[in-house]
């Protein structure tokens, strides 16, 4: 009788949803839908993302002495087509990236809360600026996937 009741529950719910399912399920065949609401192929260009293959490592330095090591790891958005262009470049992107990182770092952008939403627009601001010295007219926008500090 103990059990009886669990197994009553279960086979209550599993047909509660079963019905909810098939009573709430729309009447159009999926791929209508999906061609309803596809967008015009002409009008949009398809992102890719480029994920720059190691991770930067940006040593922070205050009062002539290291502090801090910031670890970050970089994808490119650009257009389809373009993905293979960052691949060919990424030695110059990794330079003019690295570059400003250590800008960025010596200006004080990886002290204090360095992922306020402020620091981080203007973090991807000025990589995305860098990049489009390589690259004018394919970078999109820069991803930061991971960004980690380590206080030394």
């Amino acid at each position: 009788m103990r059990l009886l009741i669990p197994v009553l529950f279960f086979i209550i719910g599993i047909a509660a949803g079963t019905c909810a399912g098939y009573f709430l399920s729309s009447d159009e065949a999926p791929h209508e839908a999906a061609e309803e609401h596809a967008p015009d192929e002409e009008h949009e260009t398809t992102a890719a993302y480029a994920k720059l293959n190691n991770q930067f490592i940006v040593p922070v330095v205050e009062d002539a002495e290291m502090r801090s090591v910031v670890v970050l790891s970089l994808s490119l958005q650009v257009p389809e087509d373009e993905k293979d262009s960052v691949y060919a470049m990424e030695p110059k992107l990794r330079d003019v990236l690295f570059s400003a990182l250590m800008e960025h770092a010596n200006l004080g952008g990886f002290s204090g809360n360095f992922t306020s939403s402020d620091k981080m627009r203007t973090l991807r601001q000025v990589l995305k600026e860098a990049a489009e010295v390589v690259l004018p007219d394919a970078i999109e926008d820069v991803l930061i996937l991971d960004i980690a500090r380590q206080d030394v």
